[in-house]
């Protein structure tokens, strides 16, 4: 049957009955009133199912959420293994992972400059006419902090019924004013996890974490913060190896898999920022974890103590948890001295020394580049501007590429002095500093336009991530298959252009080179 709408009609129509129906014709031309009279017979004769009456604005909504990713998907997949088909009260889907799920508050995210209100220029980026960084007007609250170990880290339920991958722990800068973070978000992976999980122990590495008074605002331009406002948010987040049994959630599309989120939070923890930018030299802190809700915190160790009342005479001859996170926070050291002035960072982040150095270089790139071209609004034709932000984006380039920049640093630090020797040592020029941030970029750029290097896909799928790195350090290294030793450091035109190496590249595209960083528009 075939439906077509009437052109006009007056009054109610008749009702249209099944003898109606013309014999021998396969197609008949019904109007949508007709069309459903005859479903309806059919229905009560049993030929038919009954009519039912579809919003199309709701089938649309569907339609569009088909075409989307569950991001919770996996996480709710990982819950029902758990013997009671639920995580631990302490256990939950990971906050700042899903932010960054959501391209929200990455590291590649605050590398381009704000445009001001007006869109005349740029809010966090001043230059002069020869293109040297000019320090920012607005005052930048910054201080130096290093994650010590995490003791008494709750547990999700399931242990031996999943095999751990990765732990992690997340930090980003939250604003209770404005419920809002603030900058990027940074992971660092411990040293050691000890005691079934619960005990965390990480690399004394220095952050640097830095925030503007002056943050962008998308309703008013820019707005100004209280510090009294800011706290650091950090999460202790474990994420468990793909199953079999896991895969049934997966989408089809690596892409699509690639937005799942796959961390559990185990505990969290509240860092007054206040107090850590007041302190006049470095000292330890120790804060409680939390568990629950960032709005509506518990304490964990309220939970332990729950469970040992609940086991009358077990509970009492265990030792007593003590759930916290040490941590030290103090001012920035001056000694050694940082490569590039913190100044040239951007203004609001949490980074490695290393990371935040080369972060600085690219905005003195930028600012080069700015000047060259007299416009902020004319596109810039330059491949590592247009590329770094995507290796900041890709997790495997930006591991492979820290690990050239921190080789780069290393050589060009100065050499150690006698300690008897008072002098402040000196540091290498910044023209030597931004060819060998260009060099190093231009290293990595073609991978990301390869065809032979797969897309990401879910972080916790190991043996496509290990497939996907080995294929990374083939194209950067020189590595000996049989004592799996890297050799030395390969040359891009090396896999580029030898027969051996089938390194295909896409076809070529102006946004390998493009980059227009003061038009919103052709940002995205």
């Amino acid at each position: 049957m075939q439906a077509t709408t009437p052109t006009s009609h007056v009054g109610a129509p008749p009702v249209f009955e099944l003898q109606q129906l013309p014999p021998n014709e396969p197609v008949v031309a019904l109007t949508p009133v007709q069309a459903n009279d005859v479903l309806q017979a059919l229905a009560t004769q049993g030929r038919a199912p009954i009519p039912q009456t579809v919003d199309l604005l709701d089938a649309q909504n569907h339609f569009l959420d088909s075409m989307g990713v569950k991001k919770m998907a996996y996480v709710h997949t990982v819950e029902l293994a758990t013997p009671n088909k639920r995580f631990k009260h302490n256990a939950k889907a990971s906050l700042l992972q899903s932010k960054q799920k959501n391209k929200q508050n990455r590291l590649c995210d605050i590398v381009q400059p704000v445009l001001e209100p007006g869109h005349q220029g740029f809010l966090d980026l001043a230059y002069t006419a020869d293109g040297v960084l000019i320090e920012d007007s607005a005052p930048v609250w910054q201080f130096g902090m290093q994650l010590v170990k995490a003791e008494g880290v709750g547990k999700t339920g399931l242990r031996g019924l999943r095999t751990p991958n990765l732990h992690i722990a997340r930090i980003g800068i939250f604003d209770s004013s404005n419920n809002h973070f603030l900058g990027n978000i940074i992971g660092f992976k411990p040293l050691h996890v000890r005691n079934r999980g619960t005990s965390w122990e990480f690399i004394p590495e220095l952050i640097v974490v830095r925030c503007s008074e002056m943050q962008a605002d998308p309703r008013i331009g820019a707005r100004i913060i209280d510090d009294s406002t800011l706290s650091l948010y950090v999460e202790l987040n474990v994420s468990y190896r793909l199953d079999i049994a896991d895969t049934k959630t997966m989408p089809s599309s690596e892409h699509k898999a690639s937005q799942m989120v796959d961390e559990i939070t185990c505990a969290w923890s509240m860092i007054s920022f206040s107090r850590c930018k007041e302190m006049t030299q470095a000292q330890s802190i120790s804060v409680p974890l939390y568990y629950g809700s960032i709005y509506a915190p518990n304490k964990l160790d309220d939970l332990y103590k729950a469970a040992q009342k609940e086991k009358a005479f077990g509970g009492a001859f265990k030792p007593k948890k003590d759930p916290h996170l040490v941590f030290r926070a103090g001012p920035l050291p001056e000694d050694p001295p940082p490569v590039v002035p913190y100044s040239f960072c951007p203004p609001t982040m949490i980074a490695v020394r290393s990371t935040a150095c080369a972060l600085g270089l690219y905005r003195a790139c930028l600012a080069l580049q700015a000047a060259k071209q007299q416009s902020v609004f004319v596109p810039m034709s330059d491949v590592v501007l247009a590329s770094f932000e995507g290796i900041l984006a890709d997790t495997d380039l930006y591991t492979e590429f820290m690990s050239k920049w921190r080789s780069i640093l290393a050589k060009l630090a100065p050499p150690p002095k006698p300690c008897d020797c008072k002098s402040t040592p000196i540091n290498p020029s910044m023209p030597t500093l931004i060819e060998a941030f260009r060099r190093c970029v231009a290293e990595i750029s073609p991978l990301l336009h390869s065809q032979t290097v797969p897309p990401p896909h879910i972080a916790n799928f190991a043996e496509y991530k290990d497939y996907r790195q080995k294929l990374i350090h083939k194209f950067c290294r020189t590595v000996d298959e049989d004592k799996n030793v890297i050799k030395g450091q390969r040359h891009p035109v090396e896999p580029l252009s030898h027969a051996g190496f089938e390194y295909l590249h896409e076809p070529f595209d102006v946004a390998e080179v493009r980059l227009a960083a003061g038009s919103r528009c052709l940002r995205s």
